[in-house]
């Protein structure tokens, strides 16, 4: 996170998260740009798990924000066939810019060689 993120009302990251079948997070990795290197790596997890737990990741842009009274809270927009939602779990629109990332990055992605 930037160094004055606490100066901002509202705050965004990238989350980059390695679930399990049963929706349990195993792993966490946060970005501040849209982190498309990871789409074709493996989730990751602790060594007692490998092999017993199916794992997939998760992509979400997490909005970070100060409420009336100054307490920090939280909302998730998770990614969805490529996409990213129109809205956060609680409501708030997510802003276009972010959109606009997702959809460059995802095209820059399908023209590197490996991409089909």
């Amino acid at each position: 996170m930037a160094k004055d993120w606490r100066d901002k009302k509202v705050y965004y990251e990238w989350a980059v998260e390695s679930t399990d079948e049963e929706g349990d997070i195993h792993d966490v990795d946060h970005s501040d740009t849209f982190p498309f290197d990871v789409l074709d790596e493996e989730p990751t997890c602790d060594e007692r798990w490998k092999g017993k737990v199916k794992m997939h990741l998760e992509i979400a842009l997490k909005r970070y924000f100060y409420d009336a009274y100054g307490h920090m809270d939280q909302s998730y927009a998770y990614m969805k066939d490529g996409k990213l939602p129109v809205e956060f779990c609680n409501g708030k629109r997510v802003p276009i810019r972010f959109h606009k990332e997702v959809a460059r990055k995802m095209a820059n992605r399908s023209k590197l060689p490996n991409n089909k």
